[in-house]
């Protein structure tokens, strides 16, 4: 069953150490674009994470996570601290996620946005709800 991708991994941010997400009215407040999203790959089920990065960093780390779990972000914002050079900072930020995921890392590739900072990276065996 395919559920509400945002929704999902919202519900399973435990790896960040964050609250559920807080529910206004009853509902929860809907985003334009939402974080994350379910779909097919060569080795089967997938997700794609919608990232805005930021190289040159002094840390690598997530920086809306308070937006995330308030159900109030399009994209996760990622600070990474490698120099967007012969795609060192692409690297850095799929390691980074691999390890807050706990995938390997050959399993997080970028997809979209190779040379911007708004990317799409896809992670495969893992599912929205699962990420």
């Amino acid at each position: 069953q395919k559920g509400d991708g945002q929704a999902d991994f919202l519900a399973s941010l435990d790896y960040f150490g964050l609250d559920p997400p807080v529910v206004l009215g009853g509902q929860r407040p809907k985003t334009s674009g939402g974080v994350a999203r379910d779909t097919q790959s060569s080795s089967g089920v997938a997700c794609i994470l919608s990232i805005t990065a930021k190289p040159n960093a002094r840390a690598s780390q997530i920086t809306n996570a308070s937006e995330i779990r308030r159900g109030l972000a399009d994209s996760v914002h990622v600070d990474i601290n490698a120099v967007p050079k012969d795609g060192e900072a692409n690297k850095a930020l799929c390691a980074l996620l691999a390890g807050l995921l706990g995938v390997p890392r050959a399993n997080v590739s970028v997809l979209r946005g190779g040379a911007s900072r708004t990317k799409e990276i896809l992670v495969e065996g893992m599912s929205s709800s699962a990420a």
